[in-house]
């Protein structure tokens, strides 16, 4: 049956690709308990304090992708709590897309291209802003500008995917 239905190949799909299942966020937690306590929670943070140190205490995000709503709005909910008792700190910008793919692996498949060509759109409109910042160009048009614009084409292309965006601050 699980052969048939999927769920087989999108597990082996997902352990050549992450080590345990994925915790928003990956940044190192202070509280943190000692190996051996038996929790796996607990294990998993300490498996990610390791396996990510780049986001030590960080939240370093320009652009986040979600792929199911409950997350998206964790995600959001989130910067909103982290925000929330010193909105005077409140000074990078991180764009926050969620795309909703079903989970089963052609929708995984379609999906993934879908946020790939996202990505690549945004990442080329950020790159066109910064160069034209660099030269001095007083026609040039800022990159959070831009974004609606390109949301409006990849769902043009994409219409069978549903987007959600919004802007969050930390």
């Amino acid at each position: 049956m699980h052969r048939s239905n999927g769920v087989l190949s999108m597990t082996e799909r997902n352990r050549k690709i992450k080590t345990a299942p994925e915790r928003w966020p990956y940044y190192r937690s202070q509280s943190v308990l000692p190996a051996g306590n038996g929790n796996p929670d607990e294990q998993l943070k300490q498996q990610n304090d390791t396996e990510f140190p780049e986001f030590e205490d960080s939240l370093d995000f320009n652009i986040v992708f979600t792929c199911e709503e409950r997350c998206f709005d964790a995600v959001v909910e989130d910067f909103i709590s982290r925000s929330y008792f010193s909105p005077s700190e409140l000074n990078k910008k991180v764009h926050i897309f969620n795309i909703e793919i079903r989970d089963d692996n052609e929708s995984a498949i379609i999906g993934g291209k879908a946020i790939l060509e996202l990505a690549n759109s945004l990442q080329g409109a950020y790159n066109e802003s910064y160069s034209d910042i660099t030269e001095l160009n007083e026609n040039s048009e800022p990159f959070d500008d831009k974004i609606m614009d390109i949301i409006t084409n990849w769902q043009s292309q994409y219409s069978n995917l549903p987007l959600l965006y919004t802007v969050c601050f930390h």
